[in-house]
């Protein structure tokens, strides 16, 4: 192992997270992983490898840039990359943790000049990592690594050179190539299978959070593969000539979103790629100027993206800018949930829960009487002034009991302690609705309620175009937990936040 001194940077995205979420990291820099959360991005830069959350920013944790593409684990505890060990002189597949260790992973049995592995992929928990190590100067195979088991070489069997370049969520399913001319395969605990069909280049890149749906390319088409129907070819973007491939690099955990890179050097050049079910194949820069982008990609092409969440929100990659500068990414998909959530008890600088009841997960309020983990708040709609259809829902409460649904008009990320729970909206705060919960549910506003537009201004509180507001609810609990003190009857959900169109 090797100590890395941690630097911190203060260097921040030129833009704040909105309901147009675009996020750019500086020039020369690419954004090639995110966390299965959302909330993380890590990637390289002039100034090493980066790790970036909107909670702490923009932070170089090597101080040498990773000669793959790093990948980046849920809550930013792992990195994985391909750095150089100054021990052995070679570049080593590697994992960093939060605590400035980079640990060198044990190579199969040879190296091929400065070359010892390569890091390629890694589980939603950073504990599998996977990639290429090199048998001897001329053959590598897939490798993968756990944190309780050390390197397995994952062997070829088409008896040639085969690599790994992702694993499922789960860290169960290994995907990759084997073979000259490569073909897609499938690493499992049964062991190999080749699902490309011979005669077509393919390669495998990113499986679902199960191995159940996996993606890649094969004969230079955008390929998803599922055990009952096979490979499944998806085509290619618009305007693509023979020599350019459409590859998914990456894959939601459900399987259901898929985005990666279409182009060629020979050909069209490259272009950033999204696919989900209702959509189809689309180019990733004309949706999103389709769907509310086109100021804020004006000048910019979106190259090739690299990473999506688990949820299939964000998508993070590389562009070039108005400057016509290789630049990094990071961005959430229109049309889905527009808050971003980035305010979770007890993690990074958030105040931990108050009454030793810790949310279950991330995107929770602080645990509750019911003991349901804690209360959740999404939102589904547009938080559009010109066609105001957000709605706010709450999961998770207790069965029953008055609900209120808060706003405030900034949003601190330490959070206060509140009730048995924590708040982090902040500023000038306004009660929108008071709600019945039911099930455990409530939701605002509905078909009888002003907008939520609406109800703020007519509270005081008129929201103006690239203004943003924080939401969450807050509900009764009666049953004080974990020694609190006894006016604390009430919990809160998470916190969400959003800039208005």
């Amino acid at each position: 192992m090797q100590r890395i001194l941690t630097l911190t940077l203060c260097l921040l995205a030129s833009s704040t997270a909105t309901a147009q979420t675009f996020i750019t990291f500086g020039s020369g820099t690419r954004a090639t992983g995110i966390a299965p959360d959302g909330k993380w991005v890590t990637g390289t830069s002039g100034i090493g490898t980066f790790l970036w959350s909107a909670q702490t920013g923009f932070n170089a944790i090597v101080g040498s840039s990773s000669s793959s593409e790093p990948k980046v684990a849920n809550g930013g505890v792992h990195v994985s990359g391909t750095f150089g060990d100054a021990t052995s002189g070679l570049d080593t597949a590697a994992r960093w943790d939060t605590t400035g260790v980079l640990t060198f992973l044990p190579g199969l049995a040879g190296q091929s000049g400065f070359s010892l592995s390569s890091a390629y992929g890694m589980s939603d928990d950073g504990n599998v990592i996977v990639g290429l190590g090199w048998v001897n100067a001329g053959t590598a195979h897939g490798f993968k690594w756990t944190s309780g088991g050390g390197t397995v070489d994952l062997g070829s069997a088409l008896f040639n050179s085969s690599r790994a370049n992702g694993v499922s969520g789960n860290g169960s399913i290994v995907v990759g190539w084997d073979g000259n001319p490569r073909r897609a395969a499938i690493w499992s605990a049964t062991g190999e299978t080749v699902i490309g069909t011979a005669g077509f280049s393919s390669e495998a890149w990113a499986a679902s959070f199960d191995g159940s749906v996996v993606t890649g390319f094969q004969n230079n088409q955008l390929m998803k593969w599922t055990q009952p129907s096979g490979v499944v070819l998806l085509g290619k973007l618009p305007g693509s000539v023979s020599s350019d491939i459409a590859t998914g690099l990456d894959i939601s955990a459900d399987g259901g979103t898929i985005v990666g890179v279409n182009g060629s050097v020979l050909g069209t050049g490259f272009r950033a790629l999204l696919w989900r079910q209702d959509l189809g194949l689309v180019d990733l820069k004309l949706y999103l100027e389709a769907n509310g982008f086109a100021s804020q990609l004006n000048g910019w092409s979106l190259l090739q993206a690299y990473g999506i969440s688990a949820d299939g929100r964000f998508v993070c990659g590389v562009g070039r800018n108005p400057g016509n500068q290789l630049e990094g990414f990071f961005l959430q998909l229109p049309g889905l949930d527009p808050l971003i959530y980035s305010c979770d008890p007890g993690v990074g600088g958030t105040l931990a829960c108050p009454c030793a009841n810790p949310a279950s997960s991330a995107d929770r309020g602080c645990d509750n009487s019911a003991a349901t983990g804690g209360a959740r708040l999404t939102s589904t709609g547009s938080a559009n002034l010109l066609n105001d259809t957000i709605v706010l829902i709450t999961q998770d409460q207790r069965p029953t009991g008055t609900t209120i649904i808060l706003q405030g008009t900034s949003e601190n990320l330490t959070g206060t302690v509140f009730g048995q729970g924590i708040r982090c909206a902040a500023g000038t705060l306004k009660r929108l609705y008071v709600k019945s919960a039911n099930a455990g549910s409530v939701t605002a506003p509905e078909i009888s309620d002003q907008t939520v537009s609406q109800r703020s201004a007519a509270l005081g509180d008129p929201i103006f175009t690239g203004t943003s507001r924080s939401y969450l609810a807050y509900y009764r609990d009666p049953v004080v937990l974990g020694g609190c003190p006894s006016s604390s009857t009430f919990n809160a959900t998470n916190t969400g936040t959003v800039t208005w169109q």
